[in-house]
């Protein structure tokens, strides 16, 4: 009988260990939960004028498309700027108070809501505060002054501020034709093998210059976008880009959102990889594009020849429509 009791004992021990044995063994580590990306808003001031506000707007997620609403206070009184259906992960927004202009020397705040799919708000950026200019905000003295011998021309000039300006054209000193100038505040500097006809920025470190060749400057150094020499030889980088040459107008919200305009009257996209020619045709060669956002865009055509024939046109985020074309010759005595 006391064998048998031993021999129990043993076995239910056994079993005891086996069973703890077991279920510490099969114990799996914790699995950690799958990170959840936050997505930070942001708004800040781009540009001002005596009677607008330019607004960077901008996310961090990956998004093909949002949608805001964009505010105004102006003397505790909140007022809709409008709502925009957004494609880009920053743009610009322009508020000049639906054309009818904002106020001289007058402090505004924004911000913009995103709206959900429903358009119902689903968050909120937070505030920032701008100052139209007034009529005495600046006192600027005026100085005249040649660049280049008699043959030379600028054609566009581009700046952020009163010490770092650019202009283009066709500038010839001492025997050298340059495209591209630089002012520092002090002195006018030629920038070689580099130019255009037109200039565009959205800060110091983002510059384009578009003419025979498309350029943009990233702070540091002028790269070509359009095509690459390789010896004497031109090889195109973007072949869309580099066959629309000669162009003479460029605008955009940011840098994978830009217009550009040629001579023969046709407008090309650049998208921040490459290029797309636009379903778009003038008459004329395009003189200039402007815009308040990538939805309301300008563009203006024409030539001074014996048509004088002047075009607009304009965007609305879907087509482009000619709203209005004229002929107005040159008085004579």
């Amino acid at each position: 009988m006391k064998v048998r009791y031993i021999f129990l004992l043993i076995i239910f021990s056994v079993i005891l260990f086996t069973n703890y044995s077991c279920k510490k063994n099969t114990t799996e580590p914790p699995v950690n939960p799958p990170v959840v990306l936050k997505e930070t808003l942001a708004i800040s001031v781009f540009d001002f004028t005596h009677y607008s506000i330019s607004l960077k707007i901008s996310h961090t997620l990956n998004e093909s498309k949002w949608n805001i609403k964009l505010n105004r206070i102006f003397n505790g009184i909140e007022t809709v700027v409008g709502t925009y259906t957004l494609y880009e992960k920053d743009t610009t927004i322009i508020d000049d108070n639906y054309g009818n202009n904002l106020q001289l020397d007058t402090t505004y705040q924004y911000y913009f809501i995103k709206l959900d799919s429903l358009n119902q708000p689903k968050d909120t950026s937070q505030t920032v505060t701008a100052k139209t200019l007034g009529i005495t905000t600046h006192n600027y003295t005026w100085t005249g002054g040649a660049i280049g011998n008699f043959t030379s021309q600028l054609q566009d000039v581009w700046g952020t501020d009163e010490n770092n300006v650019y202009a283009t054209g066709e500038i010839n000193i001492s025997g050298k034709t340059y495209g591209l100038l630089h002012f520092n505040g002090v002195n006018w500097t030629p920038i070689d093998s580099i130019g255009g006809y037109a200039i565009f920025g959205f800060s110091a470190n983002d510059i384009w210059v578009a003419g025979g060749g498309v350029f943009h400057y990233d702070g540091n150094e002028w790269k070509q976008v359009d095509a690459k020499s390789v010896g004497s030889q031109s090889v195109p980088l973007d072949s869309i880009l580099y066959n629309n040459t000669d162009y003479i107008a460029i605008w955009g919200t940011n840098s994978s959102n830009l217009y550009l305009g040629n001579l023969r009257g046709k407008l090309v996209h650049w998208d921040g990889k490459k290029a797309k020619l636009l379903n778009f045709q003038a008459s004329e060669r395009i003189t200039d594009i402007w815009g308040l956002n990538e939805n309301d865009i300008y563009v203006t055509a024409g030539n001074t020849g014996i048509n004088w024939i002047g075009e607009l046109y304009h965007y609305d985020g879907i087509i482009w429509k000619l709203i209005k074309k004229g002929s107005s010759p040159p008085l004579t005595n």
